[in-house]
């Protein structure tokens, strides 16, 4: 028997309106904690059901009610302008010009701002809200980025990157880890990773530290399953070695005879293959494991010096061994009529990332275990400099 897919039994008189399934979709995506469960035809009445008594127009009144307005409908504003269900058309800018009456006190006309009205449960929402905004802007094609009324300067998806990841980490900060959240911090960490850097493990990693809290256990939790499903499915002999790909069968009694995955997954999780074509028809189950969160391509972030900037050393950080003491707590020269000491003990590893034209991906990453953070910058200085020098004829 055939069967439709994503088409669910909604019952008699349950009207189906233009982009509903997109409204249903962004709100599971930015509304729920991703662990929470649901049953989807009784969220698609209550969609239906809702929109046919609240039109966009009647609810567009009450969200420019000013001071007097309410929190709830200024979400359900933006929730229609992101799903394009219920507006003319799918309107990014306008959900975030509506989501300023939550999140920004300085949004004008200042009447619009109801943001002393709204929860937390409320605001977390509309950072989720803003962040999958910024996320869409980030992924837009082309031809949707012409359509798009607001100037950025700079690098456009660096500015989108990092004002999603600032609302995704406000979400966080916020208690609410939805499934949008997570993506957005998986994002991050595989931007990251291309331009050689683990943003989680640097010191400015504060800047967006409840997303990390939120994505590092997450990523934890993906692994576990694997190896829980790995351990039920493994029924080989010890000495044997299996070519991951379904329905293949190839065996050997070397594991050099296969090629393993060259992605960031885990050692004891990487699948081998017998052949490239294999590993191909293999990735659709192993992506989630290689790339947790993806959906789509990854960015080209182009402006290297800012992400680089978020990986960067600073003074007066706390030590990553939690002594809460800082290295600027010593004592600066002129305190102490010392040149502050360039090796220092066996710490925790630091890593400092400079641009160099002709490297391989356009930078160098220095790691140090002994080096103190003004130490590592003055060598990257230095290195920079001898890059942007040009060559004595």
């Amino acid at each position: 028997m055939a069967h439709n897919i994503n088409v669910y039994p909604t019952g008699r008189n349950v009207t189906t309106y233009a982009n509903m399934d997109k409204y249903v979709s962004i709100k599971l995506s930015c509304v729920y904690g991703y662990r929470e469960e649901h049953d989807y035809p009784t969220l698609w009445r209550e969609a239906s059901a809702h929109l046919t008594k609240w039109c966009s127009e009647r609810l567009l009144e009450h969200a420019n009610q000013g001071v007097q307005g309410n929190p709830e409908v200024v979400l359900d504003m933006a929730l229609r302008y992101l799903s394009g269900c219920g507006t003319r058309r799918q309107n990014v800018e306008g959900a975030l010009f509506t989501l300023d009456a939550l999140l920004d006190p300085q949004c004008q006309p200042s009447s619009r701002y109801v943001g002393q009205l709204a929860s937390d449960t409320t605001k977390a929402k509309a950072h989720a809200f803003a962040g999958q905004a910024y996320l869409m802007k980030l992924t837009a094609t082309p031809a949707e980025h012409r359509r798009q009324t607001q100037l950025i300067t700079g690098d456009r998806a660096t500015h989108n990157l990092l004002q999603a990841a600032q609302h995704a980490n406000a979400c966080a900060e916020l208690g609410l880890i939805s499934p949008v959240v997570l993506r957005i911090g998986f994002m991050m960490r595989e931007v990251g990773v291309n331009h050689g850097v683990d943003l989680s493990t640097m010191v400015r990693s504060s800047l967006f530290r409840a997303l990390w809290i939120a994505v590092n256990p997450r990523l934890e939790e993906i692994y576990a399953q694997e190896r829980r499903t790995q351990a039920r499915m493994d029924r080989r002999s010890p000495s044997d070695f299996v070519c991951a790909a379904p329905g293949c069968g190839f065996r050997s009694e070397e594991r050099t005879t296969l090629r393993a995955c060259a992605g960031r997954c885990p050692r004891d999780l990487k699948p081998h293959y017998c052949s490239k074509q294999c590993q191909i028809k293999d990735w659709a189950r192993h992506k989630p494991t290689c790339k947790p969160g993806s959906n789509g391509t990854t960015p080209v972030i182009t402006d290297q010096g800012t992400m680089l900037n978020l990986s960067e050393v600073e003074d007066g950080e706390t030590d990553a061994r939690g002594s809460g003491q800082s290295r600027s707590s010593a004592g600066t020269e002129e305190e102490t009529g010392e040149r502050p000491l360039a090796h220092g003990p066996p710490g925790p590893e630091r890593i400092v990332n400079t641009v160099v034209p002709n490297a391989p991906r356009g930078s160098v990453q220095i790691r140090s275990n002994t080096l103190a953070p003004e130490a590592l910058r003055s060598l990257r200085e230095e290195i920079s400099n001898l890059a942007q020098t040009p060559p004595a004829s």
